[in-house]
């Protein structure tokens, strides 16, 4: 995993770089939120944000295991910056409001929201089946929705911050393939929405920014 995800910030970095001369030491005092940061993708930008020097609030399902990542970020990181969780099922829409507040009062504001969190589906061919029916509301809402609810409560706090969206999409999200019917269609949506959302802002002279991280194959 450890391989993987050096590959993803690489690239997350290259992409900086490229558009706005990215230098690392700019994300020290930042307020940076998470969510699916228990595991993964987003535990390891948990410990990147918090050895840089910004500050970390994850969010995740199981307490616990936020409660290690947590743990780890301080040993990572040093005493000026806050470390800290929230508890989430991104399944309740209506909860995700005060999970972004909660964040936000932990933070003292909000610079950087990391939208990482995802149900996955194992790889499966599409027959119209019931259960192909029934997977389709959760996927799509935690998947696509909740992003959507998120970003949404977090705009006022990064318009005042100028602050930043970044989105951790998928290759399924841009091109179609077998298996994966109902991962794609969230991952499309989401690139739908945000690339829209991007235009709106730039019409608006917002200074928030929008990034997609489009990542390929991840092994577990």
């Amino acid at each position: 995993m450890l391989k993987e995800v050096v590959v993803v910030l690489s690239g997350m970095l290259l992409g900086y770089w490229l558009i706005e001369d990215f230098n690392p030491a700019e994300l020290k005092g930042k307020r940076v939120f998470i969510t699916g940061a228990s595991t993964g993708i987003g535990e390891q930008l948990a410990y990147q944000f918090s050895k840089i020097g910004a500050s970390v609030v994850i969010t995740a399902r199981r307490e616990n295991k936020l409660k290690e990542v947590t743990e780890q970020c301080r040993k990572t990181g040093s005493r000026e910056q806050v470390y800290d969780y929230v508890v989430a099922d991104m399944t309740e829409l209506d909860s995700i409001e005060t999970v972004v507040e909660a964040a936000v009062q932990m933070l003292g504001d909000l610079d950087i929201i990391v939208l990482n969190h995802v149900f996955y589906l194992p790889l499966t061919f599409w027959t119209g089946s019931k259960q192909n029916l029934s997977s389709i509301k959760q996927v799509m809402t935690v998947n696509f929705e909740s992003y959507i609810h998120l970003a949404s409560y977090a705009l006022p706090h990064l318009d005042k911050s100028n602050g930043r969206i970044t989105i951790v999409n998928s290759i399924c999200g841009k091109f179609a393939a077998s298996l994966t019917a109902s991962y794609s269609e969230a991952k499309f949506a989401l690139d739908g929405f945000f690339s829209a959302l991007r235009q709106e802002l730039m019409t608006h002279n917002s200074g928030i920014s929008i990034t997609q991280c489009v990542l390929g194959y991840i092994s577990k």
